[in-house]
């Protein structure tokens, strides 16, 4: 029977699980608490890819004790052997007699197969608790899992007005300081962060985690569009002991230039067409869960139709209609076309305010 004392537990597991939000990549960031006597004797969280599972860290914190208790777990015990054994094993081996799982894993390797090898060894498993709370949690590694492609957030700094940038195409800063340290969150929890060549060059960003803590232990892969070959070689994009960078070309690129790309460390791949959908499918064959598409305008409309999420910070400024739009082109022609999307958060940072929402497919 499912108590409420369930779902308390797994909500502790929950938030257990995304300690390990900004480092597990490319694994999903799980989180486990080991009950006995209703009391916690062990917890974890997912390691970076490598390192131990969730699951296995609440059993070496619980030791002995784990005999006859219960694991609370977000997703799945995993049942295969990968770079560590399966976790389905150490929970059998340790005594374990009761497992509550939030989500079956989507992985082909798991899916359901887990559940089953603990049920056919006399454990007794309860599914589905708190599952809404754990796919929100989880989301970016359920969708790659289902989709093959990164979960998408589209990020933007906007002013009142709706502008990215003025028309000189200056954009430093729209919004104050404490939108620009929460979009460093936003970072650290992609591993991959998209702009278009023309911010690269206007903007001389970095695309690095900087204002964040804890740093994350890799830096996202910094991913530029240039279709011809424009990104200068001074660009600090270009400075790949920072953090690696991937630029996506095409045949119209000279390939001196994207020689010269390589010379400094700089991952080049040609696309025949460079559209946003080959370049999520690209990043989503390389395990990359969730990429951050920072802009500019016409980046942030071809991504659009395939994002999943928006985030929206709104500073305190107004620029005017020769300023730089968020969107360069009509999405439709009457309002009845207009794109909806739904509303998840609204917070005031400072005096910027930050939107979020998911896009309505």
């Amino acid at each position: 029977m499912i108590s409420n004392q369930d779902s308390s537990f797994m909500q502790m597991a929950i938030e257990e699980g995304e300690k390990g939000r900004c480092n597990a990549p490319p694994n999903p960031w799980v989180g486990a608490i080991i009950v006995k006597n209703n009391e916690i004797i062990g917890r974890g969280y997912s390691a970076p890819a490598g390192g131990e599972h969730a699951e296995v860290r609440a059993l070496q914190e619980a030791g002995d004790l784990a005999k006859g208790s219960t694991l609370y777990t977000t997703l799945e015990p995993c049942c295969h052997q990968g770079r560590t054994g399966p976790c389905t094993q150490a929970l059998i081996n340790k005594g374990v007699s009761r497992i509550v799982v939030a989500l079956e894993d989507p992985d082909s390797r798991v899916a359901g197969k887990g559940i089953k090898e603990l049920r056919a060894a006399g454990l007794d498993v309860d599914c589905s608790v708190s599952s809404s709370e754990a796919k929100q949690s989880l989301k970016a590694y359920l969708h790659h899992r289902r989709t093959g492609t990164p979960y998408t957030v589209l990020k933007a700094a906007i002013s009142i007005d709706g502008r990215i940038a003025a028309e000189d195409g200056s954009s430093q800063w729209i919004s104050g300081p404490e939108a620009r340290r929460d979009s460093h969150k936003l970072r650290a929890e992609s591993q991959a962060v998209i702009v278009g060549v023309d911010t690269a060059i206007c903007d001389s960003p970095r695309l690095t985690v900087r204002d964040h803590t804890p740093l994350p232990l890799k830096q996202p892969l910094r991913v530029i569009l240039d279709r011809t070959g424009r990104l200068p070689l001074n660009s600090p994009l270009l400075n790949t002991q920072e953090a690696p960078t991937l630029i996506f070309t095409s045949d119209l690129c000279p390939n001196s230039k994207k020689e010269t790309w390589k010379k400094h460390g700089v991952e080049v791949c040609s696309l025949p067409e460079l559209t946003a959908s080959d370049v999520l499918q690209e990043l989503g064959n390389r395990g990359i869960l969730q990429v951050l598409v920072e802009g500019g305008t016409k980046i942030h409309h071809s991504f659009s139709p395939l994002a999943q999420e928006l985030c929206v910070y709104i500073g305190p400024r107004i620029i005017g209609n020769s300023g730089i739009p968020f969107i360069s082109s009509d999405l439709g022609s009457s309002i009845k076309n207009a794109a909806i999307l739904e509303i998840i958060d609204c917070q005031q940072l400072g005096n910027s305010v930050r939107l979020k929402y998911f896009f309505k497919k």
